[in-house]
């Protein structure tokens, strides 16, 4: 298998940095220990949980902010990284079930609120931070084992309630793009962590993601002309799908993953971006195993296959005329 690289300018390896006791690191300890504890089970679109949606907000901005830091340093050696003691913070008081919770729900209740209103506002900024720390406690194995996977998955299926009410109110196209690509950093987490889990676990996994169609969302947000994603989120989308084709078990679960629709999709993401990407010879070892579904789609579905190397031509000849 390739060597995985951080993505979206979180760090994504295990803990191994050593932790400088000072008086500023055990404030910061201290103050993302006080946010936590003000986190409970409401309904975060209404003004009185205001307070609750500060404090997500804060914690979902230190972990970001730390992160990127971790990484522009490329160096953790005697750091405090306090995204990592956010989620610490966050296993060590059982809240990761909590925020999955709380995410779920908002994103359902986005719906019921009026477009630009203060309700809508809160449901977004609290949506965006949950989020966030999802992303951030499903970046390392040991912190993404303890999450409900079956929870796991259905909430992150939520992310389609916003790419759906971006097509009606393009105020939140902004959020509706950070929403789908802190979905594909997720099911990018979920993916790369099958290569290190027992085979049972690892199939459960698989079969998540076939049952809530992950393939198909995410190929369907990069087809989404209401959101925008981010050339490196392009290729962690790309990446995630070459862990899946490079998995022992994916032929059991090409069928569930591609349909005829996700097969058109992903054949139209292979020919307009990842082919200029594996230009590149590194990028090419890295997404080789995308070849295996581009077999399968021919294989299998050879009708998607003929009618998307029709417009692929037909394309190209546009181009010279």
């Amino acid at each position: 298998m390739q060597k995985r690289r951080k993505v979206g300018g979180l760090s994504q390896n295990r803990s191994i940095y050593t932790e400088q006791s000072t008086p500023d690191n055990e404030r910061s300890k201290e103050k993302i220990e006080q946010l936590i504890g003000k986190l409970s089970s409401c309904a975060l679109g209404l003004p009185k949980h205001s307070e609750q949606v500060a404090a997500l907000q804060e914690l979902a901005d230190i972990a970001a902010k730390d992160q990127e830091a971790a990484v522009s340093t490329d160096s953790k050696d005697g750091v405090f990284d306090s995204s990592e003691h956010v989620v610490q913070a966050i296993v060590a008081n059982n809240k990761i079930g909590l925020i999955l919770e709380l995410l779920g729900n908002t994103l359902r209740e986005l719906p019921t609120v009026p477009a630009k209103s203060n309700g809508q506002l809160l449901l977004c900024s609290a949506a965006k931070s949950l989020l966030i720390l999802v992303k951030c406690c499903s970046d390392t194995r040991d912190v993404f084992e303890i999450f409900n996977y079956q929870s796991f998955f259905t909430v992150l299926s939520y992310v389609t309630i916003v790419t759906e009410l971006a097509k009606l109110d393009d105020s939140i196209s902004d959020f509706a793009s950070l929403c789908a690509t802190l979905y594909i950093y997720c099911v990018y987490n979920a993916a790369r962590h099958t290569d290190y889990m027992q085979m049972d676990v690892s199939n459960k996994l698989l079969e998540l993601m076939g049952s809530h169609r992950c393939v198909a969302t995410a190929l369907a947000t990069y087809s989404d002309g209401h959101v925008s994603l981010s050339d490196d989120c392009i290729m962690t989308l790309a990446e995630f799908l070459a862990i899946l084709a490079e998995s022992e078990m994916f032929l059991d679960h090409a069928d569930t993953y591609f349909d005829q629709t996700t097969s058109t999709l992903f054949l139209q993401f292979y020919n307009k971006a990842v082919k200029p990407i594996m230009l590149s010879q590194e990028e090419r070892q890295r997404l080789l195993s995308l070849e295996e579904i581009v077999s399968f789609i021919k294989r299998e579905l050879p009708g998607v296959w003929s009618e998307c190397a029709l417009e692929t031509i037909n394309g190209e000849l546009s181009k010279d005329t």
